[in-house]
């Protein structure tokens, strides 16, 4: 009963060897504790996206089963149906955005697609998950720019270049979407100043 509250705790105190420690122990006894299962999990996903890939590995087994959990309509016997409707809504967009995050890290960037996809499906309104995506079309464009940069001249340095311009094409079309998205909203102005300075070069 007490778990989920030391874990806040913890969490709070920025003791997080102690959250994951304490969620472990919790979640091996009650597997369907979705409300620990997704703390954990985005608590991992937010340090990953600050270089600190500690508790990736156990992040992404937990909002795997979150996600799971939550898809099969298993709802806690703690949430009535206007809460659980709502988690539905806000958490499981985020846990696929997430779980994008850390298939990007670890290189399995089609896992990282299906993921990312999945989470702006869900919630279109969320201009990160367009840059994740946006960001993997551009190392594309990148790679496929410096294929046709090695070429010599020739037929083969044309279709190169139809390639490269046609991922370029991509990324500028994701930019415009994200600057537009993000444009006037002050929680995304970082993300819209970087991502509009790129779109304009």
């Amino acid at each position: 009963v007490i778990s989920p509250f030391l874990i806040d705790a913890y969490i709070a105190s920025d003791r997080l060897d102690d959250a994951f420690r304490v969620g472990a122990d919790s979640i091996a006894k009650n597997p369907g504790d979705l409300t620990t299962l997704t703390n954990l999990a985005i608590i991992g996903v937010n340090q990953v996206k600050k270089n600190n890939p500690k508790y990736a590995q156990q992040s992404q087994s937990y909002g795997a089963k979150a996600i799971e959990l939550i898809e099969a309509g298993k709802k806690p016997e703690n949430f009535d149906d206007a809460r659980w409707a709502e988690y539905q809504t806000t958490m499981l967009p985020q846990l696929y955005q997430g779980m994008g995050v850390l298939a990007m890290v670890s290189g399995n960037k089609a896992d990282a697609r299906t993921k990312l996809e999945k989470a702006a499906s869900l919630n279109s309104n969320d201009p990160f998950n367009h840059f994740l995506l946006g960001a993997m079309l551009n190392d594309e464009y990148t790679q496929k720019a410096q294929e046709f940069q090695k070429q010599p001249a020739g037929p083969l340095k044309d279709v190169k270049l139809k390639e490269a311009e046609g991922a370029m094409d991509q990324v500028i079309e994701v930019w415009a979407r994200v600057v537009g998205m993000s444009e006037g909203k002050p929680q995304y102005q970082q993300l819209h100043d970087s991502v509009l300075q790129d779109l304009q070069s």
